[in-house]
């Protein structure tokens, strides 16, 4: 791993099944199905083989390598496993995982420095970013066209158009965005994707949620 602070979450060990050490386990991935293309690990960095067995919705019956009586399965639960970031697929046009974001210099149109990335959310309304600005304070901003107009992720930062007295005052989502940037897929325990734009916009497309990749072949955007 290139850089072993890069790692999503993919899926998440949520109860056991039998007594012969089967497990279920939550898929985040677009097609749940995709979690077994994957190499992945525990927080620890240790290697965890996954065999799917039966699906159920998001959910699997799945076999662990190590796993074999109900007592180890009962104690994996809320086990996490992770995928590194250079396992994953390149990016198309306009998509975004979100890891990658998260640390971006943020500045606006003029070069002034605003602090960095902190997270991005969606809580019903469409996707917002979190950033952390200078002095510890964080502050929040639809992920939207007209408030976030450059996402340069090669250059290592993001380029925002806050609205007057932002951040004292909390941005109201009212311009009209030439474009929406949301997600390709919604994860379990999560809001879905916004609408599709309006006739004429166009879309940008984050292929990956908080806590969720794309499969191993990215789609378009819908």
């Amino acid at each position: 791993m290139t850089e072993p602070d890069k790692k999503l979450c993919v899926s998440t060990i949520t109860g056991a099944i039998g007594l012969r050490g089967l497990v279920r386990l939550r898929s985040f991935t677009q097609e749940p199905e995709a979690i077994a293309s994957y190499p992945l690990f525990d927080q620890d960095g240790k290697v965890r083989r996954v065999t799917l067995k039966t699906p159920m919705g998001k959910e699997f019956i799945a076999e662990i390598d190590g796993v074999d009586s109900r007592g180890k399965a009962e104690a994996s639960r809320g086990l996490e496993l992770f995928v590194a970031r250079d396992e994953l697929p390149q990016a198309g046009a306009r998509e975004y995982y979100h890891v990658d974001l998260i640390g971006l210099r943020v500045e606006d149109q003029g070069g002034n420095p605003f602090g960095a990335v902190l997270a991005l959310h969606d809580f019903g309304g469409g996707p917002v970013i979190e950033i952390k600005l200078p002095g510890g304070r964080t502050a929040m901003l639809p992920f939207r066209d007209a408030y976030v107009p450059v996402v340069d992720v090669a250059g290592g930062r993001v380029v925002i158009a806050p609205p007057e007295n932002w951040p004292e005052s909390p941005a109201q989502d009212k311009r009209q965005d030439k474009g929406v940037k949301t997600n390709a897929g919604s994860v379990e325990g999560t809001p879905p994707p916004a609408p599709p734009p309006r006739g004429g916009e166009s879309q940008r497309s984050g292929v990956e949620d908080v806590r969720g990749v794309p499969q191993p072949e990215i789609g378009n955007a819908p």
